[in-house]
């Protein structure tokens, strides 16, 4: 491939709005990619929900917490579950959200309306709080299946009420009721 070939593919192929997929993206990514909890009684609950689950404790029977059996997703703490679970659910995260950006930035059609999508996504993925964020992606997805009755949206919509029913169960309800509400129309 020549360098005007390669020149020209990449001007086809980056858009501004592709650009801004790309970095807001990067703005949604977690801010450490794991997390070490301090020393003292206070951080020892989030080595408890992995330690829970590692053991085969049943969540709500055998140990009662307000984080579920998946609370290590938000608490990004590997002891005893390893890396790859946080790698799986930022790459299903951020692919929701690409899915999400797709769909806000066609619909605004003005580059500079749609600069202001990645401060909100930096404003929600400030919050370190794994449930904060897919509630967020939660709502979108709900106001667009609202709007377009897209499949996909309702689906993705549904495994994301699963995961934060797993990771809090607090929340887990809240988008329980959400999705029964909706259904139910």
């Amino acid at each position: 491939m020549s360098s005007s070939q390669l020149s020209s593919f990449i001007y086809q192929k980056v858009t501004p709005y592709r650009l801004l997929i790309f970095f807001t993206s990067l703005l949604f990514l977690p801010k450490a990619l794991l997390e070490n909890p301090n020393s003292g009684v206070d951080p020892s609950w989030k080595i408890s929900i992995n330690m829970a689950l590692h053991q085969g404790l049943s969540f709500g029977k055998d140990w009662v917490f307000t984080y579920g059996p998946l609370g290590f997703l938000s608490t990004r703490i590997t002891a005893y579950v390893g890396i790859f679970p946080l790698l799986v659910y930022d790459a299903f995260a951020v692919g929701v959200l690409i899915y999400i950006l797709r769909f806000a930035f066609k619909d605004l059609n003005d580059l500079s309306k749609c600069l202001t999508i990645p401060y909100l996504i930096m404003m929600t993925s400030h919050n370190s709080e794994a449930t904060f964020q897919l509630f967020m992606l939660f709502l979108f997805l709900i106001f667009h299946n609202y709007r377009t009755k897209s499949l996909i949206s309702i689906g993705l919509a549904t495994i994301l009420c699963i995961l934060i029913f797993f990771i809090k169960l607090n929340l887990g309800i809240v988008t329980s009721l959400i999705l029964f509400i909706l259904f139910s129309w």
